[in-house]
């Protein structure tokens, strides 16, 4: 028989093929719907059996460029679906980190006076998180694009998500306004968020489908949702970004560790701040001894680390 990769390699092309016909199918009968295509037919059954071979190329050929398309008749066997694809397995990875991530924080914050700031910077974490989750679901079951530009979108929009994952630090670190975690983090929900509103503005002018109800659906995501989450983002950027850019300033003092900036449990040199990230015993290992001996450490040993709520956790509490 043939070998069960050869097997696998040709389900997958006829399974792309096939998304990709349908696809092409329903943007032609929707411009039909609306004039835009009345010259496409003449033209194609004029060139029709001159080339076929050229022709199934063209048809499997992404545009530079297609206007988002409104999916319509769900109960319609005809009308192509959303279906998961590679970038959205891509961009589900992201959320694993995250979860590992806001894992550590939660395990920071494990002390008396710690957990209940934990829990809001956790809550705080991960609801923006998955918020951007919950629109990109949103966009994808309303809309159909199949085409570089939104792809090129897509990759900014993973970027900006990352950048954002990448920040989530134990709590010593996001709480303290010496550490840049958090201006990185709200700046990250920033862009991703501009790019959900430019989403939305991209429809309002040339989605196609019902133009009322796309319209009328983007305004008010737009007015009741996207630009007043885009300005408390703002706000958490102005806030970190500004408490940030006075870290020089030698009468602040730390909220950590020691003069240096490092952290000292009292439990050895497995992580200090005044090194980078460098870990004694490789990254893993490192992390979950620093981890450790910040969750064991009594308060005082935290140096000016203050367990009470401050101005440097209101970024977080914005978003």
């Amino acid at each position: 028989g043939e070998p069960s990769g050869h097997r696998r390699v040709g389900f997958t092309a006829a399974v792309g093929s096939t998304a990709m016909a349908a696809w092409r199918e329903l943007v032609v009968t929707s411009l039909h719907a609306d004039g835009n295509l009345d010259d496409y037919d003449s033209d194609a059954d004029s060139d029709c059996g001159e080339n076929d071979s050229e022709a199934e190329a063209e048809a499997h050929r992404l545009p530079l460029y297609i206007p988002p398309l409104q999916r319509q008749k769900w109960s319609d066997l005809e009308h192509p679906l959303p279906h998961i694809n590679w970038g959205d397995l891509f961009f589900d990875l992201f959320y694993v980190a995250a979860a590992y991530n806001l894992g550590a924080l939660l395990i920071s914050s494990m002390t008396p006076d710690l957990w209940p700031r934990g829990v809001l910077y956790f809550v705080g974490i991960f609801g923006p998180l998955f918020n951007a989750w919950e629109s990109k679901l949103v966009y994808e079951a309303r809309y159909a694009v199949v085409d570089y530009f939104h792809r090129i979108v897509e990759v900014v929009r993973v970027f900006f998500l990352s950048f954002s994952v990448l920040h989530i630090k134990p709590i010593e670190l996001m709480s303290d306004p010496r550490s840049a975690e958090t201006f990185f983090f709200t700046l990250g929900l920033l862009l991703e968020c501009c790019v959900r509103i430019f989403l939305k503005i991209e429809l309002i002018r040339v989605g196609n489908g019902d133009r009322e109800a796309i319209r009328n659906h983007s305004r008010r995501k737009l007015t009741f949702s996207y630009v007043p989450l885009a300005l408390f983002y703002l706000a958490a950027v102005i806030i970190s970004g500004v408490a940030y850019s006075r870290q020089d300033d030698p009468n602040r003092g730390g909220s950590y560790g020691d003069e240096d900036g490092g952290y000292d449990g009292g439990k050895g040199d497995d992580y200090d701040g005044s090194k980078g990230d460098d870990y004694d015993d490789g990254p893993d290992d490192g992390h979950r001894r620093f981890l450790a001996a910040a969750a064991l450490a009594p308060a005082s040993e935290l140096g000016n680390y203050s367990a009470h709520f401050t101005i440097a956790d209101l970024p977080v509490i914005l978003c």
